[in-house]
């Protein structure tokens, strides 16, 4: 079988293509590495975020709703029910993009895809726990993540100062918090305490990683509405912004 598209990664701009593309009628499928169709943002981004937050919110009201005039008594916080209700609407949200694929006739196939020719019919090698499978396609979209342009252009102008730079991408927290002590001290060395993360979405998660003399570029507001470009670039998300952040950094660890 020959498909018109296969789309690889499944987040919100891998499903929402895929869903489009089924209802313009083309033979599409969408390849996903996890076992859940949504990618990061849903199961460890943005969503669980936001409903962490929310309960934050509800928390810190509780505590201080006598400042509007409501008395709340010892307010007790239940963690595993917070945890419950985050998971819990997760899996709705997933269930919801899985049934999106059904409704709009897109095969979901797991695996880690890897493009093996690009020819007018392209082929795709799919691994997964059940064995490997080649693929064949008129059309390629790749889906998988966040753009890192901008973080490496900076650690390039950063070498060139003289600087010794790394830049590392971490496409998942928990399976590089699961990789043995020694692969992981190889790849953010304790002794570098001059760490910036940049990500395009809530800054949270990412605190753990770059530590108390660290710094993260991220995004923990909405509202803003501009073509891509100029929001990224009113957001901070530019070569020039996370060159002086870095530079700030290394000026304060001496």
């Amino acid at each position: 079988m020959t498909y018109d598209l296969i789309v690889i990664g499944s987040g919100p701009g891998g499903y929402s293509a895929a869903v489009r593309a089924g209802q313009y009628g083309l033979k599409t499928a969408i390849v996903e590495k996890d076992a859940k169709l949504g990618g990061t943002c849903l199961h460890v981004g943005c969503i669980p975020t936001k409903a962490l937050l929310h309960t934050a919110e509800l928390w810190s009201f509780a505590n201080h709703s006598a400042d509007e005039g409501i008395t709340i008594e010892k307010p007790v916080l239940n963690y595993p029910k917070v945890i419950e209700r985050k998971n819990g609407i997760v899996q709705k949200h997933a269930k919801g993009v899985e049934f999106l694929m059904k409704k709009n006739k897109v095969d979901w196939i797991p695996g880690f895809a890897t493009i093996k020719s690009t020819g007018e019919i392209k082929k795709i090698e799919v691994k997964s726990d059940k064995g490997t499978q080649t693929l064949e396609t008129k059309n390629i979209l790749i889906a998988t993540g966040s753009e890192v342009a901008p973080t490496l252009a900076a650690a390039q102008t950063l070498a060139e100062r003289g600087t010794r730079v790394r830049a590392v991408s971490m496409p998942c927290m928990e399976l590089f918090e699961a990789q043995p002590q020694e692969y992981r001290e190889q790849v953010l060395p304790a002794a570098v305490r001059a760490r910036l993360a940049v990500e395009a979405g809530a800054t949270m998660s990412w605190w753990k990683w770059v530590g108390l003399d660290g710094d993260v570029l991220g995004l923990d507001r909405f509202g803003a509405s501009a073509p891509g470009g100029t929001v990224l670039k009113e957001l901070g998300f530019s070569v020039e912004n996370i060159l002086a952040r870095a530079q700030a950094l290394l000026e304060s660890s001496h």
